[in-house]
């Protein structure tokens, strides 16, 4: 790397930066503000485990940033995130951070491709006493000041030590700079260049802080710079490496090659509400693999034959059958134009989806492909069969690289997102990562006490998760090898996925799917009791479970929810329901696996058991209603899929209630947790809304049937109108009523909530009948 001298010095750590700084000429005096402009600029906030602190960039090697800071700022394990000058977040674990021996000093990295300013390093050495210093550092919350804020301050350096203490301190300043989040920040001479690192306040045993800070000095003995990237890291092979080989089925003249997406920028994820994930529906399809595209709009599903669907609308797209009767793995290209699936005949076959034409047909070397991925650059296939693995040129078919002679059948393969690496969880225990480019082995991950049945990249490349039979998740730093955290499950899992903004790690094993906390491995939600795999987005907002079913997750958004004619959300203050108050309306379906008088007889023994009164069970219009508090609860019973919807006063209670009568029908009895009210008796007061629904066969088209009734609810007057194509319904509010058009593939819904009977009646068939004219 291009470095200058003084900076080689300290990263090679042959000498003290002292030692070799070059003379320089004379500089123009800068002002304080000029001074306070570059400190802002190199300065960074670092957040985590600890009370928060203070760091400079003091290197740059391509897109790797290297920050120093002090040692106690970091030294809590768990996950760090450094925020810029431009306020862009970088995560950072614990593994990457490096602690430099003797002093309270540490070096961490972060990756960019944003071009951030580095520091000019002073010598130290020239420090005088009285001389004039700034301090830089972003200042935690005070009663004053209720945020974290950045502080450039200016002092004096009243002494320096003949011998620095035992963690290096010597320049000791009055610039006022140690308040709590300042630790770690730099130390700046007059012309701007960084002379110390600040760090600790000066405090007598008896009367408390006395008014002056130290720091260490910047000619600090070398530091160690945090673990190389990981393609920088060559342990020797483990396998043997075979010659690439030539295509077996060359694309024809007649069919164009799939279309190659040029290699992604990966996005800055912004932070996902998955509190607002809730279950969307359900496709009923072959289930035995299950891949998404990147927008989460096209979803693949193979069994006996691969069945192509799309997900907003729930419509069967194609069914493609190929030369196989057993399909064990599907893959999507990240442009949803390209599919590869494989067979028990030891071939896989790709596919373009816009022609429905087969491209390839490639023989695998190694037996049946157990698993299949595709490069987010949509060039490179990947697949395990065997003790071993192949790339393939997915444009031509081509075989690149093949392993072979490994220990374990390798059982899920995943990218790196930026293309560069492949990891492979086996049936040895270990998960492996290989160099795409050559195929060489880069580390071996040894912790696991069972297969390793699933393995997942995060966006920024920074973790890896598995899941293995021997009932635990891992979290690993892929640049170090290192081991971070370990949730225990206590069940096989499955399948592992990570959200793209970070946060959650979702699994599906042989006790259902859940959410984690990526952060501090806790349980999120639990999801449903039925296994199987989990893929994310890209944009993190649709999440796919498949199992029994195929179940679409989507996390909707707030702040679009029906508010009222002042703009405010519509959440009442208390949990009774005047008579102008508008309800809150909360719906889900599921798809139907009992028959329809099972349906019935469920819903009323889980309305009884939950005490809710007025129940009526209609056998022929398929429903069972009750009231409770001032919740209004109707479970509608289908062939193909069942709905529960609820009416009240405050929309997360209404939820609440939704939620235990859907556990109620999926688990045959009502959940043993508390209710979100107790039931209600003769003395309670509160008014219950109505709920009036309908359905019909509808010979619309989803995108046709959303268009209809958004036009439609604008002409009545709606207000708030919101169209949502993933669910799919269109909503708004008028007076005091809340109502839903629900379009599916072969029926609509109408369903209206109020707090008068006959009004929400009115409601619901004036919109019915529009729907259908």
């Amino acid at each position: 790397m291009n470095l200058s001298p003084k900076l080689s010095a300290i990263i090679a750590g042959t000498a003290t930066v002292a030692a070799l700084v070059q003379t320089q000429p004379a500089l123009a005096q800068k002002s304080e503000v000029d001074i306070c402009e570059i400190a802002e600029a190199i300065t960074v906030r670092i957040d985590g485990p600890g009370a928060g602190g203070s760091g400079f960039i003091v290197d740059r090697e391509g897109d790797t940033y290297t920050v120093l800071t002090n040692w106690h700022v970091v030294d809590r394990e768990g996950y760090y995130t450094v925020k810029t000058a431009d306020g862009e977040e970088h995560r950072v674990n614990y593994n990457q951070i490096e602690e430099q021996s003797g002093v309270d000093l540490a070096a961490l990295s972060f990756t960019s491709s944003e071009s951030y300013p580095v520091a000019e390093l002073g010598n130290s050495n020239d420090v005088t006493p009285r001389q004039t210093v700034y301090v830089s550092g972003w200042l935690n919350p005070l009663p004053a000041i209720p945020e974290v804020s950045y502080q450039c301050l200016d002092g004096n350096i009243t002494s320096i030590l003949s011998q620095p203490d035992d963690l290096g301190y010597s320049l000791i300043h009055n610039a006022s700079g140690n308040y709590k989040g300042m630790s770690g920040g730099p130390v700046l001479d007059e012309e701007g260049r960084v002379v110390g690192i600040n760090g600790q306040a000066a405090v007598d045993s008896i009367t408390g802080p006395v008014g002056l800070f130290l720091a260490i000095p910047i000619n600090t003995n070398a530091f160690k710079k945090p673990a190389p990237p990981l393609s920088q890291r060559r342990p020797p092979s483990q396998a043997r490496l075979l010659p690439p080989a030539p295509s077996q089925a060359p694309p024809s003249s007649e069919t164009p090659p799939p279309s190659l997406a040029p290699r992604p920028v990966l996005p800055s994820i912004p932070r996902i509400p998955y509190d607002n994930l809730e279950f969307a529906n359900t496709l009923r399809g072959d289930r035995n693999s299950v891949a998404l595209s990147l927008d989460g709009n096209i979803v693949a599903t193979g069994d006996t034959v691969v069945q192509i669907w799309n997900r907003r609308t729930r419509n069967l797209i194609q069914t493609i059958k190929g030369d196989r009767d057993r399909v064990l793995s599907v893959a999507i290209s990240p442009d949803g134009n390209t599919l590869a699936s494989s067979s028990n005949f030891g071939e896989i076959e790709v596919w373009n989806l816009k022609t429905e034409e087969k491209i390839h047909t490639l023989k695998l070397s190694g037996g049946n492909a157990v698993s299949l991925t595709i490069s987010p650059d949509g060039q490179t296939l990947a697949s395990s069969s065997g003790n071993g693995f192949e790339l393939w040129n997915l444009g031509t078919g081509e075989r690149l690289h093949a392993i072979a002679g490994l220990p374990g059948v390798i059982l899920s393969l995943a990218f790196s997102p930026d293309g560069t690496t492949l990891a492979g969880g086996s049936a040895d225990k270990t998960i492996r990562l290989w160099q795409v480019e050559n195929g060489e082995l880069i580390d071996v991950l040894s912790k696991h006490s069972g297969q390793v049945r699933s393995v997942a990249f995060s966006t920024d490349g920074l973790t890896l998760v598995s899941g293995s039979d021997d009932g635990t998740i891992k979290i690993w730093n892929p640049q170090t090898g290192g081991l971070v955290n370990t949730i225990n499950l206590g069940w096989r899992v499955d399948s592992v996925a990570i959200s793209p903004d970070g946060q959650i790690i979702a699994s599906g094993g042989d006790r259902g799917s859940r959410l984690w906390n990526l952060q501090t491995g806790n349980l999120f939600r639990n999801l449903d009791e039925q296994s199987g795999s989990v893929a994310f987005s890209r944009d993190g907002r649709t999440l796919i479970v498949g199992g029994r079913t195929i179940q679409i997750w989507r996390v909707l958004d707030r702040s679009s929810l029906p508010q009222s004619s002042q703009g405010q959300p519509q959440t009442p203050a208390s949990a009774t329901l005047t008579a102008t108050a508008r309800p809150a309306l909360i719906w889900t379906f599921r798809a139907s696996t009992m028959r329809i008088n099972t349906c019935l007889d469920r819903a009323d023994r889980a309305m009884q058991q939950e005490g809710l009164t007025k129940l009526k069970k209609n056998r022929e219009a398929l429903y069972v209603s009750g009231i409770i508090d001032s919740y209004a609860i109707d479970i509608s019973c289908g062939e193909e899929e069942w709905m529960v919807a609820v009416a009240g006063a405050d929309r997360d209670t209404a939820r609440q209630w939704r939620d235990r009568f859907l556990h109620a029908m999926e688990q045959g009895s009502s959940p043993g947790s508390q209710r979100p009210y107790a039931p209600t008796n003769s003395s309670t007061n509160a008014a219950h809304p109505a709920l009036r629904w309908t359905r019909r066969e509808s010979g619309m088209r989803v995108d046709a049937c959303l268009d209809k009734a958004f036009r439609i609810m604008q002409e009545q007057g709606f207000e708030n109108i919101k169209k949502d194509g993933d669910d799919p319904y269109v909503s708004g509010v008028i007076d005091n009523h809340t109502a839903d058009i629900i379009c599916g593939s072969q029926e609509l819904w109408v369903v209206v909530t109020g707090s008068e009977r006959n009004a929400t009646g009115q409601w619901r068939n004036k919109l019915r009948d529009a729907m259908l004219r």
